[in-house]
């Protein structure tokens, strides 16, 4: 009687167990907000990093700047990618696309990071409709591309700002 027990909660478990893995599996590749998927706290902000580059210079070339404690440039930059429906692809994937690409062709590049005090935060990596999001994965951005002239010029504006 016992064995039959065992056996049954065994069973039980691994069907809970699976149940899980499937609906975390639906829920991670389902389409979402690219801004549900940075992770900002007000309180804690320590500060935001952004760089700009393209898929045909080094990145020791890409202008950068890094601003402490903006709340103000952080929520506008995460109102601004709040527009974008996203969905997570796997990285095999992200490749495909990434090698189907034209490479004679320049696309810019925006990177940023928005750190906490206590290092968490999210970094992220724009490609006109590709997203690599450290420690997330690789989404595509279903009603993109991402307005790169847009980011181009909130860039700008933080980096003279910065300058000062």
């Amino acid at each position: 009687m016992k064995k039959k027990n065992f056996k049954n909660v065994f069973i039980g478990i691994v069907v809970i167990l699976f149940l899980l893995f499937i609906f975390k599996n639906f829920n991670d590749y389902r389409e979402g907000n690219l801004a549900d998927l940075i992770i900002y706290e007000q309180e804690i902000l320590f500060g935001l990093g952004f760089a700009e580059g393209s898929n045909k210079s080094p990145r020791s070339n890409w202008k950068s700047t890094w601003l402490e404690d903006d709340k103000e440039t952080v929520e506008k930059l995460i109102d601004f990618l709040s527009q974008y429906q996203v969905k997570k692809i796997n990285s095999k994937q992200y490749d495909e696309e990434f090698n189907q690409k034209d490479k004679s062709v320049e696309e810019e590049i925006f990177e940023f990071e928005i750190l906490h005090k206590g290092n968490t935060g999210t970094s992220m990596y724009l490609l006109g409709d590709r997203i690599h999001i450290r420690n997330k994965g690789y989404y595509d951005v279903l009603n993109g591309p991402i307005d790169s002239d847009w980011l181009s010029d909130f860039f700008k504006k933080i980096y003279e700002r910065n300058k000062e």
